[in-house]
Parts: structure tokens; C-alpha cells; sequence
């Protein structure tokens, strides 16, 4: 069976100065075959949409394809060969050595030192041949020169520095902090109505108190877009200085339960999750909507709309954010689901006009109802 973790070591080097990857795009690679994709079609199919993003890239990752993996099979008929006739090679040592107990032979002459000799080399000339051909195979330990510009901290689709900026723009500012910012104009308009200046007029320190609720799909066809969630609700939590973040997960469909935390194994009952939304949360859904394997779920629909009817009763301010690009959802059921909320691929612009959607200043669907 060969070994898909080397073949995606082997194209990774190949392709990643075209491509522009890091260790980020390399290691969600190798978590996403460790989750169970084995076979050729899933291998390729995985690889292609972690690192390809253009109709150039994709052409280039076939080619490059199509070069390693032919010559992991060939290395692997040439091991399973040199293994067959090492073996076969031993059956017929073996068999000679049994005539010769029969013939009452008690000792070993010259020539079959030399025979043996010589069987021990050849074997010793057999096993160096199978470690090249494996060595070969696997892509070497290179170390990168100082002058590559690699910035491994970056990765498609939105970056970590883009998703910080980004959510400085979910704001809901109220004026309920402490009275010491200095209002200047009302300070001047005093002091001109009262002919001299008394004192400073002093205004309520503005806080953002944003409540961001946050859905995360995890497991199934989302698991290749593991690390894009994961620094979503990262930066949401650390850098989006909001007044309250509540992250929940789910697989496929919130429906009576959602989980606590990424692992699923922590179920709380959907209606006890919704409790602390209002009509203010911005709720944010972070899940591929079945575009990922690109077909249609009625089953999954009925799920979805039900779902949103019931979050639509706490918040109007709903937005999905789908890993998987556009021109992917045709066919699917985040076709059909976009007509039921906003819904917008992860990418700068896309993350951009979400946003704009959670806080009020896009114009959200109506969900229909019957």
C-alpha cells in the first residue's frame, strides 16, 4: 500500500514556491490523511483543494501528480519484485542445504563457503537495492535557503493578520464606561454661554459590546477545513475585543443539540445555547453547507431551514461563512441554503461582507415560511 503521507511530502516540495505554501497548508494536509483519506481519488481530490486556487495551480498540481505518484508505484513493484526473489532466492538455499544433509555430508568444503559467500553478498547487494529504491521514493530533508520569502504564518484562505482586522469591524458601541473622556466641543460651548470657564464637560467612555455567537462545524467533509475554523474562533476570541463571544459546535445540522466543544463530546440542548441571544447577537455560522462533497441532502435542507426558522426567533442578524469557493456550491446544498441567509465563501471580501451582514448594514434574506 504506499504511503500517502510521502507522496503529499513529495508534491508539497514540488509545488509549494508556485503555489505559495506554508507549513500551515503542508500540516492541514497531513491531519486531513490521518482523519482517513487513503485512496487514490480522495488523496488527490484532498490535496487539490487544500493547495490549488487558481485554474494554473490546479494544472500544475496534475502535472506534478501524475510524476510522483507514477514513480511511488514504480518504486513499489521494484520493492515487491526484489522481495519476491529474495525470497525465492532463500527457498532454494534452504533446499540445497537439506540435500546435502541427506548425501551425509558433516562438513562444509571450500566451494560451499564460497557459495555461501557469495549468496551473502548477493543478498547484501539485494537489500541495498531495496533501501534505495525506498529512499528514493521519499522526499528528502531539505533545508530552505535564507533568501526564500516563505511566510509560513499565512495560508488560503484569509490569514490571521486579515481575520484581526476584519473583526474590528463588528462593532456595537455604548457609552457605559467610566466618565473621563474629555468632550471638547460641549466644553467650548459651555464656557461661551457662561462667559468663563468653570469646568471640563466629561463624556461616557464608548465600549464595544458586541456579542458574537458563533457555529462551527467540525468532523465529516469540514475536517480538511479544520485549521481555517480554528483560527476563526481563535481570533474572534483573543483579538476581537467584543463584548461577549460564545462559540458552540455541530456536524452537519445543529438540530435539537449542539456541543460545547470541538471534540463533540460535550452535547448542551440547543434552546439552552440560545438563551443568551437577543436581537443584538451576531451569529456567525462557519460550515461548508454539503458543497464540500457537492451534492444535494433534501434530508439536510429540511434540517438547515428548520434550524434557521428557530435561530431567526432570537436574531435577524445571521451570516454563514463557507470554506469552499463559489463556484463550488452549484449542484449542491449551499446552493439552496444561501437563499435562506447570507451566505459568502472564506475569503477577504467575503469574511468583509459577513461581517457587514452580522452587524446590520447588509440586507439579510427573508426566511420563508410553509
Amino acid at each position: 500500500m504506499l504511503d500517502s503521507e510521502a507522496i503529499a511530502t513529495e508534491i508539497f516540495y514540488r509545488i509549494r514556491k508556485k503555489c505559495d505554501l506554508g507549513m500551515r497548508e503542508y500540516l492541514a494536509a497531513i491531519e486531513a490523511i490521518r482523519a482517513g483519506y487513503e485512496s487514490r481519488l480522495e488523496l488527490r481530490k484532498i490535496l487539490q483543494m487544500l493547495w490549488c486556487h487558481s485554474h494554473t495551480e490546479k494544472c500544475f498540481f496534475e502535472q506534478e501528480w501524475e510524476i510522483v505518484y507514477q514513480a511511488a508505484l514504480k518504486a513499489q513493484r521494484q520493492k515487491q519484485s526484489e522481495l519476491e526473489q529474495l525470497d525465492s532466492f532463500e527457498e532454494d538455499s534452504n533446499r540445497e542445504d537439506l540435500g546435502n544433509q541427506n548425501d551425509g555430508q558433516n562438513g562444509i568444503n571450500d566451494r560451499d563457503k564460497d557459495i555461501g559467500k557469495d549468496r551473502e553478498e548477493d543478498h547484501d547487494e539485494i537489500e541495498n537495492n531495496i533501501n534505495f529504491s525506498y529512499d528514493t521514493f521519499y522526499a528528502p530533508s531539505v533545508r530552505a535557503s535564507s533568501d526564500e520569502d516563505l511566510d509560513l504564518g499565512l495560508y488560503f484562505p484569509v490569514s490571521r493578520r486579515s481575520m484581526i482586522y476584519l473583526w474590528r469591524f463588528l462593532r456595537r458601541p455604548v457609552a457605559d464606561g467610566v466618565a473621563d473622556m474629555l468632550d471638547v466641543q460641549a466644553t467650548v460651548d459651555r464656557a461661551a454661554r457662561q462667559g468663563f470657564y468653570w469646568q471640563p464637560v466629561l463624556r461616557w467612555r464608548v465600549t464595544n459590546r458586541a456579542h458574537l455567537f458563533l457555529l462551527v462545524d467540525r468532523g465529516g467533509s469540514m475536517t480538511p477545513c479544520h485549521r481555517f475554523a480554528e483560527d476563526i474562533v481563535e481570533t474572534a476570541c483573543e483579538d476581537g475585543q467584543f463584548g461577549r463571544v460564545d462559540v458552540f459546535y455541530f456536524y452537519n445540522v445543529p438540530t435539537d443539540h449542539v456541543y460545547a466543544d470541538d471534540r463533540l463530546t460535550k452535547p448542551i440542548a440547543l434552546e439552552t445555547a440560545l438563551e443568551c441571544c437577543d436581537r443584538d447577537t451576531s451569529v456567525l455560522i462557519v460550515s461548508d453547507g454539503g458543497a464540500a462533497r457537492g451534492y444535494r441532502d433534501g434530508k439536510r435542507l429540511e434540517l438547515t431551514r428548520k434550524f434557521l426558522l428557530t435561530l431567526g426567533k432570537y436574531s435577524q442578524l445571521i451570516g454563514w461563512l463557507n470554506p469552499i469557493p463559489k463556484e463550488r456550491w452549484y449542484g449542491s446544498s449551499a446552493e439552496f441554503i444561501a437563499y435562506l441567509v447570507p451566505m459568502r465563501e472564506m475569503s477577504n471580501d467575503g469574511m468583509g461582507q459577513i461581517i457587514d451582514a452580522i452587524r446590520g448594514t447588509l440586507l439579510h434574506h427573508a426566511l420563508g415560511v410553509g
